[in-house]
């Protein structure tokens, strides 16, 4: 990837000069980014670590003098579907058990509802940048046999941060606090090399109490270990949250682009 594909023009869908005057007011009223930027992160690989230190570390380094348990898990998250938002509920339902079993409380199933809409439970998401795809899936047959990703990491992100789920009082909550990029060219070096230099870097400076992994990662977990992050597994192909009605299967992103290739 890149380096421009981090600039934040790409939060600004049409220049002033192309702009509909209904769209022009449409931004008047909503301004001309889809979440706040205290949410979704936009790193600028010229600054390198010292942007990283001046927004995300920041803001964590807030909510924990607030008394915040923070938890970060990392994914690609690429071709929309259900799964995704449900495995991001299951990252913050088991961050909330082990913030319950950290300070000595029952996680029972009441106080595991409060915890996951409690504001002192963070949950940070790193999305891959669209370079780590690329290599991860891009043309391979069990991925759909296309170029990848689909979506750039800012519309990822941007997605992500749009997840929210209502609590047993009626009130809505959002699934994750945060969401940021790893894994570009732009950023080796720096905490965002990866998800796992971040969370190291994270938990050095107390920030970080939690890291969550997904069970086909073996070699992350192994990782994870290795630099003291004790990570929170969740089993591989354990889980099924959401089938697709069309085909009574879990939803993958892989068969989503597979279904749209047979009808090409």
């Amino acid at each position: 990837m890149s380096i421009h594909n981090f600039e934040p023009s790409y939060r600004y869908p049409t220049p002033e000069s192309k702009r509909h005057p209904d769209v022009q007011a449409l931004f008047d009223v909503y301004g001309e980014t889809l979440h706040s930027e205290a949410r979704v992160m936009y790193p600028d690989p010229s600054r390198g670590e010292q942007e990283i230190h001046l927004t995300l570390f920041n803001s964590l380094a807030q909510d924990k003098l607030a008394g915040a348990y923070t938890a970060l898990v990392d994914g690609a998250f690429d071709v929309p579907h259900d799964n995704h938002e449900w495995y991001l509920r299951h990252c913050r339902m088991l961050a909330a058990k082990r913030m319950l079993e950290t300070r000595n409380l029952l996680p029972t199933t009441q106080a595991i509802r409060e915890a996951v809409a409690s504001s002192q439970l963070r949950l940070i998401v790193t999305v891959d940048a669209d370079a780590k795809v690329a290599a991860k899936k891009g043309g391979k047959a069990e991925k759909g046999g296309i170029p990848r990703p689909v979506y750039p990491w800012q519309s990822r992100a941007h997605r992500l941060a749009g997840y929210h789920f209502t609590d047993h009082h009626g009130q809505n909550h959002q699934t994750v606090d945060y969401v940021t990029v790893e894994g570009d060219p732009g950023h080796y070096g720096t905490p965002l090399e990866s998800s796992l230099t971040l969370a190291e870097s994270l938990a050095a400076h107390g920030l970080l109490d939690s890291t969550i992994v997904y069970g086909e990662h073996a070699g992350t977990i192994q990782d994870a270990v290795r630099r003291g992050l004790d990570p929170i597994v969740i089993p591989n192909d354990q889980y099924t949250y959401a089938v697709d009605p069309r085909t009574q299967e879990e939803y993958r992103s892989s068969d989503i682009i597979k279904m749209i290739r047979k009808g090409e």
